[in-house]
């Protein structure tokens, strides 16, 4: 039987980041197989129109907020490498105490969420709220206690946890407001087991389900390898002094004296740059940032070069959400710790051999199989 859904998202293409692929892909899928979806995002600046037509959803846009975080999305797709450079500590350390005690900007996309919800007249089969950051399931929340009746199945799909984000700091009364979004939800799904142990406080056992990111891995498109002259690997994703910092990566290169190239597909931008910024000017043209790309051309990119580059989160709870896009690739991973780096596994990848590879088995993430949990949950 074809289901009535709705999905909340406060991100969704183009922007290049997991929970906008999270988003795109389950809203293909579940609509793919027969289902009425209908998803509610920010304003993009962008045309859905074709998009729509092809995939069989519907879109609604709506602000993003009305004073700090307003049309914060009408821009995302002219930003350029130049507004990398922009943030500095002082203001990073200003943006860590503001959200110790308030959250973050995105706090105003809940209330603008909560106020568009109220005004549907329409019942759901399911509801599928999806978060980063936790103030979709808010604006959720906040609707579901005034109309019970928005969805007869109610889920809160998270990807990292907030108030027990092991290298995140917030006051106290989070842990609380978490506590009442979760309480509006039948389900509570994380992408990994790791995480488990962050929602128990929330839901019982029996009511977090592990369901993790979802791809389309036919859409995907590699090139045909060929060895490069100068030795050329990469990452994609985001870098953070806190839980994924590349220090000792960083440190080695500088000591190499051969020829290389490192590519950086980089998201979070400020946070990614921030990290690195001490070496950039050191590795000069060995080093290439790439921000703003979308998650196709990254995997064809990365489909080019000799090896790829991991950094294992130092939490418990969370996994990188690249992986996938990784194996997809086709291309040889080395991967460590931030707090062990090999230097003898890592020059034999240079030297090309590839024996200590990472190898992880993505079965589970082909997103016929994620949307099906997705609709069998009772």
């Amino acid at each position: 039987m074809n289901k009535k859904i709705l999905i909340l998202s406060y991100f969704f293409i183009p922007e290049s980041v997991p929970r906008s692929f999270r988003t795109f892909e389950l809203a293909k899928e579940l609509a793919k197989k027969g289902n009425s979806v209908t998803i509610y995002i920010p304003n993009y600046n962008y045309d859905y129109t074709e998009l729509c037509k092809k995939h069989n959803f519907r879109i609604i846009k709506i602000n993003s907020g009305f004073f700090l975080n307003k049309n914060k999305k009408k821009s995302i797709s002219k930003q350029n490498k130049s507004e990398i450079y922009k943030s500095g500590n002082l203001k990073n350390k200003i943006t860590k105490i503001l959200f110790f005690f308030f959250g973050e900007k995105k706090i105003e996309y809940s209330l603008i969420l909560f106020k568009n919800l109220l005004k549907i007249k329409e019942n759901y089969d399911l509801l599928i709220s999806i978060s980063y950051p936790i103030f979709v399931h808010l604006g959720a929340a906040l609707a579901l206690t005034f109309n019970k009746n928005l969805a007869k199945k109610k889920i809160a799909d998270c990807g990292d946890p907030f108030y027990f984000h092991e290298s995140i700091k917030l006051a106290v009364y989070f842990k609380y407001l978490e506590r009442f979004i979760f309480k509006k939800f039948d389900y509570i799904t994380i992408p990994t087991d790791k995480a488990l142990n962050s929602y128990l406080y929330f839901k019982k056992k029996d009511k977090i389900k592990i369901i993790p990111q979802g791809f389309d891995f036919e859409s995907v498109k590699t090139a045909v390898y060929k060895k490069n002259k100068i030795t050329t690997f990469a990452y994609a994703g985001a870098f953070d002094s806190s839980y994924r910092n590349p220090k000792l990566l960083f440190e080695y290169l500088l000591k190499l004296k051969i020829n290389f190239k490192f590519l950086i597909f980089m998201t979070k931008e400020n946070v990614t740059f921030n990290c690195i910024k001490n070496y950039v000017k050191n590795l000069e043209d060995k080093l290439e940032l790439i921000p703003n790309t979308p998650r196709d051309d990254v995997i064809f990119n990365l489909s080019k070069c000799d090896f790829l580059i991991n950094v294992e989160n130092i939490t418990t709870n969370q996994i990188p959400s690249k992986i996938i896009d990784y194996v997809l690739s086709k291309r040889p991973i080395y991967t460590f710790y931030p707090e062990n780096f090999n230097e003898k596994i890592f020059n034999d990848f240079l030297n090309g051999k590839y024996d200590n590879g990472y190898n992880f088995d993505i079965k589970d993430y082909n997103i016929k199989k994620v949307a099906e949990q997705f609709l069998n949950l009772k």
